[in-house]
């Protein structure tokens, strides 16, 4: 396997993307559009980076972040590539972007029945939370 490279996600990247997050169940087409994706980056550019390897998008890592809280989402990586440490890289380089733009505290959103997931996490640092719970609520339809 070639080197792994990280970058930010360019518009171009978005087929690679979307196919990494349909292996990982996380694709959303609301939330995933293209036209989205294009609006977050033109507002922080280093809100979804990118893992490339042999000049293909095979993993990708959304990133929110205001003064008050950071969020991490959308952490993919393309099933051919997995267990291969191309996740650990996209969450560390997260993490570090963070850091560096003063933020102190960063969660994640894992679903609760993804047991593998909340492990892999959970060795990474992170603690299940427990004050809160994430609920949703689709406003186009109100």
């Amino acid at each position: 396997m070639e080197k792994v490279k990280i970058r930010s996600y360019r518009d171009s990247d978005y087929l690679d993307v979307k196919r990494n997050l349909q292996e990982g169940g996380l694709y959303n087409k609301d939330c995933d559009k293209r036209e989205r994706l294009r609006k977050k980056v033109q507002k922080d550019p280093n809100s979804i980076i990118v893992a490339i390897v042999d000049g293909k998008v095979v993993g990708n890592v959304y990133i929110v972040a205001e003064p008050w809280c950071a969020f991490i989402f959308r952490l993919a990586v393309r099933k051919k590539y997995g267990k291969q440490g191309i996740g650990s890289l996209l969450l560390e380089e997260a993490e570090k972007m963070l850091r560096k733009t003063g933020v102190k505290w960063v969660s994640v959103f894992v679903e609760d029945a993804k047991e593998d997931l909340k492990g892999y996490y959970s060795k990474r640092g992170y603690e299940a939370a427990k004050k809160y719970r994430c609920m949703d609520k689709n406003l186009k339809d109100i």
